[in-house]
């Protein structure tokens, strides 16, 4: 299939966006993964297609080849996977006998192995890094066992990492003070993006700014988040990168939040209008589009889903409703027209354009 990049998309879209809202959108194929999952239990989707996650207390692991696998525990009640990777590597938590909560890292080839007491494992990339936490802190663990600490910066209150990229970078939130007083000390912070590398540590990417919040990173180490601006009663979306700080996508003006961002840079979430339910959507130049309308199988059409929990590199999408998850796989060559669509400024979308352009150079 043929996936345009999108900042070539953007320089197509461009030119329309100054004409008016045009759509020119992607069509999914829906499949029901209902009857055999928890709604919202697998919420974890590589390249694959395998979806990682829980289904009645226990970690799972489903592909389209095999269908779905339990995992196991540690002989404890409960576990759950917290991420998998494109080689199919699970990272997650279980219980032990004795109640203790220990880390997990699964692979088909060597099975569930323990990686700690009291270690919660949030993310692993396609070289087997480890982002997780433990109760001296945040740290990278590398495939050999090596592992290096994310120490809080001097200045800073905590850091709250989101994702680890492919190139073992860490994207997340730093708290920082913006209101001190000599004898309480900090009595207002707000959280700002940061970028982590081994060699630069952590790099405040919103200084001089207020009230970020990290959703996301991709394999590319672009972060995906919103925030409001002082002042301001409306949230707004933004992405950012080491080399190319943050880019301001437009306002969010309804319920439900971006909440993953692959590398062609199409951001997936869930969004609603006027106090409807909360329906899946997905951006790609010039805007957000509902993914229920975009489906070619009527069986599912309609249904009204209420969240797009991830995005992966294919394009394929996991959304779940009140009942049941769906897959939804892009269509080969089928694009269309209608539908609704929501889009943002003219001017943002040619910075964005500008903004993509240099990234595609600077290669992250």
């Amino acid at each position: 299939m043929n996936r345009t990049p999108l900042f070539v998309q953007g320089i197509l879209t461009g030119v329309l966006a100054v004409a008016g809202p045009v759509w020119a959108g992607t069509l999914y194929e829906a499949t029901d993964l209902g009857g055999i999952l928890t709604p919202g239990g697998l919420t974890h989707l590589n390249d694959q297609g395998h979806l990682a996650g829980y289904l009645g207390g226990i970690a799972a692991l489903w592909t389209p080849q095999e269908g779905l696998l339990l995992l196991g525990t540690f002989g404890g009640a409960h576990s759950r996977a917290t991420a998998l990777n494109n080689m199919g590597t699970v990272v997650g938590v279980s219980q032990t006998p004795d109640g203790h909560t220990h880390g997990f890292i699964w692979s088909a080839g060597q099975g569930m192995q323990d990686i700690g007491d009291g270690v919660y494992p949030s993310a692993v990339n396609d070289a087997g890094s480890v982002l997780g936490e433990d109760t001296a802190g945040t740290f990278v663990r590398a495939a050999d066992g090596t592992e290096q600490r994310i120490v809080v910066p001097v200045d800073s209150l905590w850091i709250g990492a989101i994702g680890l990229d492919r190139g073992g970078r860490v994207g997340g939130n730093v708290g920082v003070c913006i209101d001190t007083d000599p004898v309480e000390g900090c009595l207002a912070s707000v959280a700002h993006p940061f970028i982590w590398s081994a060699g630069e540590g952590v790099i405040d990417l919103g200084e001089g700014t207020q009230g970020y919040g990290v959703l996301a990173i991709n394999e590319d180490g672009v972060l995906l988040g919103v925030y409001t601006p002082q002042g301001s009663g409306t949230r707004r979306v933004f992405v950012a990168t080491r080399s190319n700080g943050l880019v301001d996508l437009g306002a969010w003006n309804g319920p439900g939040d971006p909440r993953a961002i692959n590398q062609l840079l199409e951001i997936a979430g869930a969004y609603s209008v006027g106090g409807a339910n909360l329906r899946p959507v997905l951006w790609e130049a010039p805007g957000f589009s509902y993914l229920d309308e975009r489906l070619v199988n009527p069986i599912a059409s309609g249904l009204g889903f209420g969240y797009a929990y991830a995005i992966n590199n294919r394009g394929q999408v996991l959304t779940s409703n009140r009942s049941t998850d769906y897959l939804l796989s892009p269509v080969p060559s089928a694009r269309d027209s209608g539908g609704s669509s929501f889009g943002f400024t003219d001017l943002t979308l040619l910075s964005f354009i500008v903004w993509l352009r240099r990234a595609q150079w600077s290669r992250h």
